[in-house]
């Protein structure tokens, strides 16, 4: 099996899927679900109205259009970036979290416009609105995209041409050579991947595209972590863990990562925290006003 088959075999497991903004995979339960709304409240009332109990229309997860029909167990929730990274865990390949981060610095073979994408590589594809990558898929080389679409959707296939996305990219190791084999004294984009993506499953390393001690050391507690020969160089053994290591619930995505607005959330406008209060307190004055009139009536 190839690592495109292992990508587009990940994607066809998860459909039917649910979709919680900031899901990184793990069973979709109501506390889940409730986490993640206190994690990311400008996404809270997507997260809680897609969800039977917390919506108030059952008390139970029986029969829930996102629970398992044989077991009634929750299936495993994703929003887009992170169904994506999944998908391309399977083949050992890493990603950063975020849409708009995955198109920016993924190491890639080729990317471009949809339009000159190859229709029989799998690759991931990508809907670019108002200048950002607002959402990200797995096109399955056959005509196929399958892809997280939105909370009232969750995990869906469609036909590529009929949702919109504008530019697709090709990994580094889907098809090529892989990923280069990186040491101590090493520099460069790959090493910039290398701290990136160790930073999202726990390291604390400055992002300078530079491998020195601090990098050998967060690759060695990896490794080590992880069952390989801690010997602090990133090696295929080392770079195909790193894809299928799970990025934790509690990684919080830049500034730059969010929102990813996909389909059900694209109208979504999120306000800097100042502009909020000011809103918010202009309304509770308004709010306070009204009393006291309608107080003489």
């Amino acid at each position: 099996m190839t690592k495109a088959d292992m990508v587009r075999d990940a994607a066809e497991q998860r459909i039917g899927c649910p979709y919680v903004y900031g899901g990184t995979g793990k069973i979709c339960t109501p506390t889940y679900r409730s986490a993640r709304a206190v994690q990311y409240p400008q996404y809270a009332n997507q997260i809680e109205s897609n969800c039977p109990r917390l919506s108030g229309k059952t008390s139970s997860c029986v029969n829930c259009r996102w629970a398992d029909p044989e077991t009634g167990e929750g299936k495993l929730c994703y929003d887009c970036a992170q169904f994506s990274l999944a998908c391309m865990a399977a083949a050992g390949i890493p990603l950063v979290s975020g849409a708009n981060s995955q198109w920016e610095k993924t190491r890639y073979q080729e990317r471009g416009k949809i339009e000159d994408m190859p229709r029989d590589k799998v690759a991931l594809v990508f809907r670019q609105d108002n200048g950002r990558m607002a959402h990200v898929g797995v096109y399955t080389g056959d005509g196929r995209v399958i892809h997280a679409r939105g909370h009232a959707y969750g995990v869906v296939e469609n036909m590529i041409d009929e949702v919109r996305f504008t530019h697709y990219l090709i990994p580094t190791g889907l098809y090529d050579g892989g990923l280069p084999t990186l040491r101590r004294g090493n520099s460069g984009e790959y090493v910039t991947m290398l701290q990136q993506v160790l930073n999202e499953r726990g390291a604390q390393l400055e992002v300078d595209g530079k491998f020195g001690s601090a990098t050998e050391k967060a690759v060695m507690e990896f490794q080590q972590a992880n069952g390989l020969k801690a010997d602090g160089i990133c090696g295929p053994k080392t770079w195909n863990a790193i894809g299928t290591v799970k990025i934790p619930d509690d990684h919080e995505p830049s500034e730059q990562e969010m929102p990813d607005q996909d389909d059900d959330a694209a109208d979504l406008v999120v306000l800097p925290r100042k502009d909020a209060e000011k809103i918010l307190k202009a309304l509770d004055y308004a709010l306070n006003a009204l009393k006291e009139v309608m107080s003489y009536e």
